[in-house]
């Protein structure tokens, strides 16, 4: 719910801000590098990043994510996006040249004899005009050097671009990552297979379906037991290091700060998601448990037969008396009522005759 889409992804790092600094991140790494154009130049950075506004490094960004994402769930057999940096470019050169045209105007005419500056970094360092040459020209010059060798060499910027600083294209360097997926997917569809497969197991596997049931329902209940408390750590954790970056925020650079931040939005949606796993456990559990309480009749074993075989178990009640064994077989064929019913009857002549 989390990883498997680039949803998520793409999400926490709008949310983040990264994109908002991108730009000017980007352009205080290239200020050490052989750029023909003054990058700590403030007017130069303003151009710059009013060519290249937030919306349209979130674009590509996302571009890139969901190239990534089709070849990751095997869908390309490699990345295969394409940003077309022509226009961005091209807006560069016209900010800059709109930025050196107002501020060639109000420098101040050169003495005589003062050379033209040979190269373009010179020009936007200029604190004076020198006199007869061409602002349109000075301009045009340094739009073209911005075009060649500017801030954006390449007009365009592909997959196969995109290199480790080995040289090694990062796709053969993670080429692995695309079988794990696919390996982590299936795992998504088996382990809950196995669940059941286990759930069912304990159930019909003990001495009576009540049993099982119960130790089902208990089981349950301590696994989101347990999911909740390790949530609960790793919010504690992540607010402990939260805080810890958060003291050294002067110490880290604009963009690994924003990076941390979109770590802890994807941490934030992994854990409402560990949160609700562990709150349905749980209350599977204990709706089971009630369930198990509130019905012990219908759950109940069969009454045990005492009689399998099928005897006559008539067992005469207390108190009832047997008559002698007659002589006369008739008498024999007798009820043993019948015995009882004469002996009733003969008893009180029998006191009589005693007194």
């Amino acid at each position: 719910m989390v990883f498997h889409t680039p949803k998520q992804l793409e999400t926490a790092l709008q949310q983040s801000g990264i994109y908002s600094i991108a730009v000017q991140n980007a352009l205080t790494q290239t200020q050490n590098t052989n750029s023909s154009l003054p990058l700590t130049d403030p007017g130069v950075q303003s151009a710059i990043q009013s060519a290249v506004p937030a919306s349209t490094v979130q674009s590509s960004a996302e571009q890139i994510i969901n190239s990534t994402y089709n070849w990751i769930d095997g869908r390309v057999a490699s990345p295969n996006f394409t940003i077309d940096l022509t226009q961005t470019k091209s807006d560069i050169a016209t900010n800059l040249g709109t930025y050196l045209q107002q501020k060639l105007a109000a420098l101040p005419v050169c003495p005589a004899g003062t050379e033209l500056p040979d190269n373009t970094s010179a020009i936007f360092s200029m604190t004076c005009r020198p006199a007869g040459a061409s602002i349109s020209q000075l301009v045009s010059t340094a739009q073209q050097e911005a075009l060649g060798n500017g801030v954006l060499k390449d007009s365009s910027i592909t997959a196969a671009a995109l290199k480790d600083p080995q040289g090694q294209p990062l796709t053969s360097k993670f080429s692995y990552v695309p079988k794990l997926h696919r390996d982590f997917v299936l795992s998504l569809y088996g382990l809950p297979a196995l669940i059941v497969l286990s759930a069912l197991g304990v159930t019909f596997t003990s001495k009576n379906k009540r049993v099982g049931l119960r130790r089902l329902c208990l089981t349950l209940l301590t696994t989101g037991i347990y999911s909740l408390a390790i949530a609960l750590v790793t919010v504690w954790l992540l607010s402990h290091v939260a805080n810890s970056l958060g003291s050294q925020a002067a110490g880290l650079e604009a963009v690994q700060g924003k990076a941390v931040k979109v770590v802890e939005l994807l941490v934030a949606d992994l854990r409402k998601w560990w949160f609700g796993f562990g709150i349905s456990y749980v209350g599977i559990g204990v709706l089971g448990l009630l369930a198990l309480h509130f019905n012990k009749s219908k759950l109940r074993p069969a009454t045990v037969d005492n009689n399998p075989l099928g005897h006559n178990m008539n067992i005469p009640q207390a108190g009832a008396t047997f008559a002698a064994k007659s002589d006369n077989p008739a008498s024999e064929s007798r009820p043993l009522a019948k015995v009882n019913e004469q002996a009733d009857q003969e008893k009180p002549a029998a006191e009589i005759q005693g007194r």
